[in-house]
């Protein structure tokens, strides 16, 4: 756990996670909240060159989901990426309700690195099989 030791880096969180999926998947989850507040803070000025914690947290959220939390939590992080790059799939049109046409709008917009890092995640995912 994080509390113990201070901020723990993203890598040994990783391997810890592909270690022990189930005692660390608070740690996860609270990463993978992390990202999703990321991602909202974004959406506000898609276009601004991203946190490099914000290209981590992407890369790390889907090796980790992809290895060790398969299946829903996977295809929620892949919708999650999918409906940033403006891909608009059911299940990411229900959790956004009406915003699915202003991300897909502001695609265009979205700063390059980002979509980099989001479709880069998901051919890992998909190489994995977890999409």
């Amino acid at each position: 756990s994080t509390s113990s030791g201070g901020p723990i880096k993203l890598s040994q969180l990783q391997n810890q996670c592909k270690r022990d999926p189930v005692g660390y998947r608070e740690d996860y989850d609270a990463q993978s909240r992390r990202l999703l507040s990321e991602i909202q803070i974004l959406k506000l000025s898609p276009s601004t060159s991203p946190s490099p914690r914000l290209v981590e947290l992407i890369q790390f959220v889907a090796a980790v989901s992809s290895s060790c939390y398969k299946g829903v939590e996977s295809e929620r992080i892949a919708d999650t990426f999918m409906s940033l790059l403006g891909s608009r799939s059911a299940a990411s049109e229900g959790q956004n309700g009406g915003g699915s046409m202003a991300t897909s709008a502001n695609v265009q917009l979205l700063h390059k690195d980002v979509r980099k890092a989001c479709v880069s995640a998901l051919i890992l995912m998909r190489n994995k099989g977890a999409i």
